[in-house]
């Protein structure tokens, strides 16, 4: 079923057939709301109330932010859903987040790719002397971190120039 945006009332209204007992399925057959869907819905209702229910703004998230949550969700002992809605945190965004952390804990997390923003690249100088093992896995592991980040900022240049062409906008020069 294709998505249908939901008004405060109809999510208030879903929360509350749960709150009577409704099973999932049958909520899913009235109304074409996910299961998922629901649960977050009722978790965003049961901590917040009403009010988390309404539609929230975007927050960009600084990179010590990142690391905060990260280190405050390794600490308690609660599942991904109900600590993405306390914290008020997008659950795919923090899941992401989380991955490139455990993939590249290793280096500095500035270095990591966790935002959308471009960063400096520094170009390593190569000298000619035999690497030890240690080395060669932490310059592979720069690389990936680098390769992904350049992937990342070419998919979102390349997004925003067919977005740029959809609307009839001429699109920058790179």
């Amino acid at each position: 079923m294709k998505y249908k945006k939901r008004s405060l009332k109809e999510r208030l209204a879903i929360c509350q057939m749960i709150e009577n007992g409704m099973p999932a399925q049958t909520i899913r057959e009235l109304t074409g709301v996910s299961f998922s869907l629901q649960q977050l819905w009722h978790l965003n209702y049961e901590i917040f109330g009403k009010a988390g229910l309404k539609k929230r703004k975007y927050r960009v998230y600084s990179e010590s932010e990142k690391m905060f949550l990260i280190h405050e969700y390794q600490k308690k002992d609660v599942p991904l859903l109900r600590f993405c809605v306390e914290h008020k945190v997008s659950q795919v965004q923090f899941r992401t987040w989380y991955k490139a952390y455990q993939a590249e804990s290793h280096l500095p997390f500035s270095t990591l790719p966790l935002s959308h923003k471009p960063q400096k690249m520094v170009s390593k100088k190569i000298n000619d002397r035999q690497l030890s093992k240690d080395e060669l896995l932490e310059e592979l592991a720069y690389l990936r971190a680098e390769n992904a980040l350049l992937k990342k900022v070419k998919a979102l240049m390349d997004e925003r120039e067919a977005r740029e062409l959809k609307t009839g906008h001429k699109p920058s020069n790179h």
